[in-house]
């Protein structure tokens, strides 16, 4: 990364110039292994959804083998997008052929009705379980104009852990917890970092085009610095509510309300600094309404 700018100031029959740059260089390497696996249950989630309108269509729902089945080629549909011209005949032909009744077809309104099932919001579906180990670098260095050059080096271990869990077909439930030990140095000064992150989520689609989403972050951080004056201790507390309730109000066009809650603590001391410990604490309300329209979907 480099940027310069020039300045240029002229005052009465006076003119002086500025010029100034930074320039800076990131390098960042992750390296780890880990137990488990989440998987995407998109396709699933919307094979059964077929099934449910087959229901409510008088028709026999679909067995487990054809949920799977079909879930499969609905996993494939970006690629019959790249390969044919046509590819909603190619596709939905792989997709409604094996549940046909010869004897008793589908009418043209009924595959139109089953059709819509790519449309419904069911959200990003995911099921399982894992657990990373991993270990962090990170090297920072860079300049601002004659200013001395800076470089800041963080590393050390880091462990994740997700879990995914699909309550009904309706309802998900994800937990995202994380936590990290980084050693961290400077050219006069050292220190460490810890981190700890959880993330609780809830998703509910109550019926085809409703959906509520509701978010639980929480953020933890305690930073202990050591230089030539004294050292220093920050911890950060963060916490964060989001609930999200989106309305389709037809397939390209969604109306959403949401309501957001948000503390913010921070507790810091320091020996080389003439402050005794000080302890902020904020609060932030905030809630908004809004419409998207989304351009890649299928109008009617």
């Amino acid at each position: 990364y480099y940027a310069e700018s020039i300045e240029e100031r002229r005052i009465a029959d006076t003119t002086e110039e500025f010029s100034n740059y930074q320039r800076r260089h990131d390098y960042y390497g992750n390296l780890g292994g880990g137990l488990g696996r989440v998987r995407d249950v998109t396709p699933l989630i919307r094979a059964q959804r077929l099934s449910e309108r087959l229901i409510a269509l008088g028709r026999p729902p679909l067995s487990n083998e054809q949920v799977l089945e079909i879930g499969r080629v609905l996993a494939t549909e970006q690629g019959y997008r790249t390969v044919f011209d046509r590819p909603d005949k190619s596709f939905w032909r792989d997709v409604l052929e094996p549940m046909l009744d010869p004897a008793h077809p589908l009418s043209p309104y009924e595959i139109f009705y089953l059709r819509d099932v790519l449309e419904e919001d069911v959200g990003p579906r995911a099921e399982g379980t894992e657990l990373r180990v991993g270990f962090v670098y990170e090297d920072e260095e860079g300049d601002v104009s004659s200013q001395s050059s800076t470089r800041r080096i963080d590393r050390g271990p880091t462990l994740a852990f997700r879990w995914v869990r699909n309550l009904t077909f309706d309802q998900q439930l994800s937990i995202l917890a994380g936590v990290g030990y980084l050693n961290t140095s400077r050219q006069n000064s050292s220190g460490e970092i810890v981190r700890a992150d959880l993330d609780v989520s809830y998703l509910w689609t109550i019926a085809d085009r409703y959906r509520w989403d509701t978010i639980f972050n929480l953020d933890y951080t305690d930073t202990e610095a050591t230089d030539p004056g004294g050292d220093a201790t920050r911890r950060d507390l963060d916490a964060r509510l989001h609930s999200e309730f989106t309305v389709f109000l037809e397939n390209s066009l969604s109306l959403s309300t949401w309501v957001t809650g948000t503390s913010l603590q921070t507790e810091r001391s320091s020996d080389y600094v003439d402050l005794e410990e000080s302890y902020f604490r904020t609060w932030r309300w905030s809630y908004g309404i809004g419409l998207r329209y989304y351009l890649d979907r299928v109008l009617y």
